[in-house]
């Protein structure tokens, strides 16, 4: 695969050199997506069959609030004003994975948009879609804890405590 226009003339340079004495197709593959992973897809997560390579660490601009759907998976939403900014892991993702395995995978209530980061670029998200949602779904506007991690450590913390008894409490 070739990283940069430099690799991609030095491995035609080299394809033409050597074509007459091997002869070969020449594959150029695409460039990857860049998509910002908001959600359990995150660092640690498991992507099976997938190795996707984690740029860095980043935030949304403050133009999205945060939601959690079930308690099990995040949705980001493009709003007007009152956004907050979202933290997340921007990762290159070759198009064929993310389209013929990532996307397949994802659940209805999301889809794939454009989002701005915080330093002005244009990245891939999955967003969330309101009018999939289901009647009785579950949606927690979690914007304030500034991601999904954070949640996840929110409900497990009051989880703990909703099952501590009440004479466990007393100082």
């Amino acid at each position: 695969m070739s990283r940069s226009v430099p690799d991609l003339i030095a491995a035609i340079e080299a394809y033409l050199a050597d074509h007459n004495n091997d002869p070969k197709p020449f594959v150029w593959t695409a460039s990857a997506e860049q998509v910002l992973e908001e959600g359990p897809a995150r660092r640690g997560a498991p992507r099976p069959n997938h190795r996707l390579m984690m740029k860095h660490t980043t935030s949304t601009a403050a133009r999205y609030r945060f939601f959690a759907m079930r308690d099990e998976l995040p949705g980001l939403h493009p709003v007007p004003r009152a956004g907050r900014v979202i933290e997340g892991e921007l990762y290159d993702i070759p198009e064929a994975v993310l389209r013929d395995h990532l996307l397949p995978s994802e659940p209805p209530e999301l889809t794939l948009g454009r989002i701005e980061l915080i330093d002005g670029e244009a990245v891939n998200a999955m967003l969330l879609v309101p009018s999939r949602l289901a009647p009785g779904d579950r949606v927690v506007d979690i914007s304030e804890l500034g991601g999904f991690r954070a949640y996840q450590r929110f409900l497990a913390a009051n989880a703990a405590i909703a099952t501590t008894p009440a004479t466990d409490l007393s100082p």
